[in-house]
């Protein structure tokens, strides 16, 4: 349990350092409180592991929301988040190549 429990801290770690505090879900603004798996051992994933490559950073709602549905509803779900990642990391390069910085104030 000891194990399990450093793993899932550590892997929280890395979701913050990855997506901040706030949810995941493109149109939440709440700030995540859970790291929800994608492929759940439910779910008959092959990967059920506590590891930040399954796993995101979620609001208890949109986690419930997102553990109601099934591998399809999920994958659309995280179709949403990866297109908005992409698009804000579109930014940030954009914004480092034209040497602004932007204020966080």
């Amino acid at each position: 349990m000891k194990d399990r429990t450093e793993t899932m801290n550590r892997v929280k770690e890395d979701l913050r350092s990855w997506q901040g505090h706030r949810c995941a879900m493109p149109s939440c603004i709440n700030e995540w409180t859970d790291a929800a798996h994608i492929h759940g051992s439910g779910m008959g994933g092959r990967i059920s592991t506590y590891s930040v490559e399954n796993m995101v950073g979620l609001c208890r709602g949109c986690h419930d929301t997102f553990d109601g549905r099934d591998l399809q509803g999920r994958q659309a779900m995280l179709r949403d988040l990866l297109g908005e990642h992409v698009r804000s990391m579109r930014v940030k390069t954009a914004t480092k190549r034209l040497g602004l910085h932007s204020s966080s104030s």
